[in-house]
């Protein structure tokens, strides 16, 4: 299969500002490069989604323009985008501009990196017909879960909304940061179906796009979203900006850079 690695970045303000970031806006793309570099892999392309930002940093342009062109002899594109649809925007505008070039894409943000060697194939493993998304850790959830949501669910995704019925599956949803392999069959099936009301959509503010009801869109078109938490773990950064660590068995697959930082 081949797979685009891709990678949404961001060179402003964050909620969380980490002291490396700080004094240098190109930090966590170095740290991208250092775990590309150390980590062997199978990918097809790395994939380097630049989101406008009118103050972008001189350095971090200067970088940008001067990144390789292969990191360990895969080929590195970078794509410059309007700042909208948050992380959702970012799979959308990568499945049009690919089309069918990928079976798949790794999506990740800059500043969650992968640990080991062959992190990808391991993603991989786990891909299979009619999954759409595999991911670290996801929660199913019920009709329970989503009623609160009903009155605003969108009326062109009227046909996803979770129902009652004896035979309703549970409807995995990820938690912590949405990174993970990405079925570009999946996200075609979605952008066939519902285009530019989905691209509106995922243009919506942050607090407006709820990430669950893309997963519930997956799900109503028969994909299945695979957590890989009974064989890896995964540290993220919580609200209160403590690692968290999901899996409670296997090696560390993927972890925030200042994670890495701090356990090299």
């Amino acid at each position: 299969m081949k797979v685009n690695y891709v990678v949404t970045c961001w060179s402003g303000p964050r909620r969380f500002m980490e002291e490396s970031y700080e004094k240098d806006r190109t930090h966590f793309l170095k740290m991208q490069l250092q775990q590309l570099l150390k980590c062997k892999n199978s990918l097809s392309q790395i994939t380097f989604v630049i989101n406008h930002n009118p103050d972008e940093d001189v350095n971090y342009k200067r970088f940008v323009k001067n990144l390789p062109k292969k990191v360990n002899g895969v080929p590195l594109v970078v794509l410059r985008r309007e700042n909208v649809g948050m992380m959702f925007g970012v799979w959308l505008h990568i499945c049009e501009t690919y089309g069918e070039e990928f079976d798949c894409h790794f999506v990740t943000e800059d500043d969650y990196v992968p640990t080991f060697d062959n992190f990808d194939q391991i993603f991989l493993s786990q891909m299979s017909e009619k999954c759409g998304f595999v991911c670290p850790k996801a929660m199913p959830t019920s009709v329970r879960f989503w009623k609160p949501c009903f009155d605003s669910w969108p009326e062109f995704l009227e046909d996803t909304k979770p129902n009652s019925e004896p035979n309703q599956r549970p409807i995995f949803v990820p938690t912590g940061c949405v990174i993970g392999l990405l079925s570009n069959e999946a996200v075609h099936c979605l952008l066939d179906k519902y285009g530019k009301d989905l691209y509106e959509y995922c243009k919506a503010d942050y607090e407006i796009v709820d990430r669950g009801l893309i997963f519930c869109a997956l799900h109503a078109n028969g994909y299945s979203v695979k957590r890989l938490t009974g064989c890896y773990r995964t540290t993220f950064l919580d609200a209160d900006r403590k690692f968290d660590t999901y899996g409670d068995k296997g090696p560390l697959i993927l972890a925030p850079t200042l994670f890495v930082e701090r356990n090299i």
